[in-house]
């Protein structure tokens, strides 16, 4: 027992090397992605909180005004890059590779700020996923 007691804190120095390298390429790939994607992960929802809510007509709505003044609610995903703090917690999840492609499908309908996404809008942002997905995992 004393022996892979030993041989664990004798790791310790290594270990700590490759977390350092970890969250570096994490830190590094959230600030890109708060660039990219700060704000743009809203999106237009029913509102189920009130009673015989109305039915929301998404070809119509555009913009979170759109949303709003069709009774909708204008609400954000779970996992987004509105801050570095965010970015990196959804960046560290998506190292799990569990709820990856969910964030990324969000990367790539996103229009702008208040704006409804629209399906695969920036194609070309697949190259922000895929090249994490590689260098994080």
């Amino acid at each position: 027992m004393r022996l892979v007691v030993n041989a664990l804190l004798a790791s310790l120095p290594s270990m700590s090397n490759v977390l350092l390298v970890c969250s570096l390429f994490i830190l590094i790939f959230s600030i890109a992605g708060v660039n990219f994607f700060k704000g743009t992960f809203y999106k237009c929802e029913q509102d189920f909180s009130v009673p015989n809510p109305p039915v929301l007509d998404l070809t119509t709505i555009f913009t979170k005004q759109d949303c709003l003044d069709q009774l909708g609610v204008w609400k954000n995903s779970e996992s987004n890059f509105d801050n570095c703090i965010n970015a990196m917690s959804t960046l560290f999840q998506m190292t799990s590779t569990e709820g990856w492609i969910n964030v990324m499908y969000d990367g790539l309908d996103s229009t702008g700020v208040g704006m409804q996404p629209k399906r695969n809008n920036q194609i070309w942002l697949v190259i922000y996923f895929v090249a994490f997905m590689i260098v994080g995992s």
